[in-house]
């Protein structure tokens, strides 16, 4: 017969708590630690779909001095904190603005823009691709979609549907009509194998910024609890006179 005190027992069940957290939340971790070390290969090479600067510079209208004969409009209330001019289909068109929020206006006639509906945001995607290929009406977004929450705060979007080769999809400002995001096939598949899957990026869970918060914080800790038990058994187990601690345990 093997008896044991009272001591022995609780420390057995304190070994097994310790033991088995450290083992299931490895094996849960180790599945979500392969699938970051491998997204984060990818993410050395390609990134999130965007529009780059110099692109998008180079699709841009050139602006005429000539067509220039209004002031920029003095903003409703607050101080000019930017001013931009641009273009929207040739015409010229200041962005003006004052305390987060910004107005448009033409600079030829000083009327307000008015916001691009679904036939202007075609042309200004069929213009963008050098009217090479077709394009087609796909959606308008209000809240961002798996691609675009880089550029949520240019919500609405129209996304346009291009019909070549490389699947691209642009997204078109409803406020100033402007081409903010070009994705391709190739750019959203390396973009979810990439760093949708190492940020944890899935749109369902990004919309909502306070869940996706909560869900890192929770996995973070998750991984401290398995590393900080695996330590306390690591360093709890060795005895100085026996070698082990519960080597003649019997189950």
């Amino acid at each position: 017969m093997w008896y044991k005190s009272r001591s022995e027992v609780s420390g057995h069940r304190t070994a097994r708590v310790l033991v088995y957290t450290h083992r299931w939340l490895g094996i849960a971790g180790g599945l979500l630690f392969v699938l970051w070390f491998v997204s984060g290969i990818v993410m050395m090479y390609a990134r999130m779909p965007e529009l780059g600067a110099a692109e998008r510079l180079a699709r841009l209208d050139e602006i005429t001095p000539a067509t220039i004969r209004s002031l920029p409009p003095s903003p409703s209330e607050g101080e000019i904190t930017r001013l931009a001019i641009g273009t929207l289909e040739s015409r010229p068109v200041y962005r003006v603005t004052a305390r987060g929020r910004t107005e448009l206006s033409f600079a030829d006639t000083g009327d307000p823009v008015p916001a691009a509906d679904d036939r202007q945001a075609l042309r200004i995607a069929s213009k963008f691709v050098s009217n090479v290929h077709s394009v087609h009406y796909d959606a308008r977004l209000t809240d961002a979609d798996q691609w675009s929450f880089g550029v949520r705060g240019r919500m609405p979007l129209h996304r346009i549907a291009v019909d070549d080769a490389e699947g691209t999809r642009l997204y078109v400002t409803e406020s100033g009509g402007e081409v903010v995001l070009k994705t391709t096939s190739s750019g959203r598949f390396w973009g979810w194998t990439g760093a949708v899957v190492h940020w944890l990026y899935f749109a369902p869970l990004r919309r909502n910024a306070a869940l996706w918060n909560e869900v890192i914080v929770w996995l973070s800790i998750a991984g401290t609890v398995m590393c900080l038990a695996g330590m306390v058994w690591g360093a709890w187990r060795p005895a100085p006179f026996r070698g082990y601690r519960l080597r003649d345990h019997r189950q």
